[in-house]
């Protein structure tokens, strides 16, 4: 099922052939959505009669396909997506520049830091394993926080989407801390593991770009940075995410070093 988006209470709309790949949508679905994309992209307006006989098939279905992506109606999903097409043209002429407005994203509000040294000091009282995991663009920045924390001396395992998933279950007893990365939130693979990870009492770490997602609200420790384009699932457009969140981790390792040396001078001191 779909998700909602959280902007303004509208629709989250994902790329279409994802969803068909991942159930959320029938092909024949699929097919409707691309069409009226493709007519609004032409500047037309088309009615729910004429989508129908376009694409073969029933009024009805068009219907069930607007409400399963929570739109009241056809009139209602066709003008949320003709909003979001001109939304999208208004973005390509923004005179803020990509850099300047990552640095505006990366300011950060005072829960954000608390978050950021809520993971710091869980790390280093961490006494079992770490468990980091991320799939597709996300495997980078989780491999690379993984490979980060080992030289820190945090004993880790990383996890993408080509490892089979034994190797989280035959650990799951001596995991300490889960950290998820995943920019949508809602990586099917990522929730189920969190999920099992709930189930067992491990307290989960999330780095993400959708704050309202089922990994956000999962989470124990939530370290967001914002995602300007939810429905880029492709990751086709330049973004902050990714650059943000390595910035992030870093961030946490600082913390990290801060937490340690105030503990060796504690210790000098007795």
């Amino acid at each position: 099922m779909f998700e909602k988006d959280n902007r303004e209470g509208e629709p989250f709309v994902a790329d279409v052939t994802k969803a068909i790949k991942n159930g959320s949508l029938t092909a024949l679905e699929g097919t409707i959505l691309a069409d009226i994309e493709a007519q609004i992209h032409q500047g037309k307006k088309v009615g729910i009669r004429e989508m129908a006989a376009r694409n073969f098939t029933s009024t009805t279905t068009i219907i069930r396909l607007a409400k399963k992506l929570g739109y009241q109606g056809f009139t209602d999903m066709y003008y949320a997506l003709m909003k979001e097409a001109e939304n999208g043209r208004q973005e390509q002429w923004e005179a803020v520049p990509f850099l300047e407005r990552f640095t505006e994203n990366m300011r950060e509000s005072e829960n954000d830091y608390a978050q950021l040294t809520s993971l710091a000091e869980t790390l280093c009282q961490c006494k079992g394993i770490v468990y980091i995991c991320g799939m597709g663009f996300s495997s980078f920045p989780a491999d690379y926080f993984c490979k980060k924390l080992l030289v820190q001396g945090v004993t880790c395992i990383f996890s993408g989407a080509e490892e089979s998933s034994g190797i989280f279950e035959n650990n799951l007893a001596s995991i300490s801390l889960f950290i998820a990365v995943s920019k949508s939130g809602e990586t099917p693979k990522i929730v189920e593991r969190v999920r099992r990870a709930q189930a067992g009492n491990i307290r989960i770490a999330a780095f993400t770009g959708n704050a309202k997602s089922t990994l956000a609200k999962a989470s124990d420790i939530l370290i967001k940075m914002e995602d300007e384009d939810l429905n880029d699932d492709r990751n086709l457009k330049p973004c902050f995410f990714f650059a943000g969140i390595l910035l992030k981790m870093e961030q946490v390792i600082l913390e990290m070093q801060r937490i340690k040396k105030n503990e060796k001078t504690k210790k000098s001191k007795k």
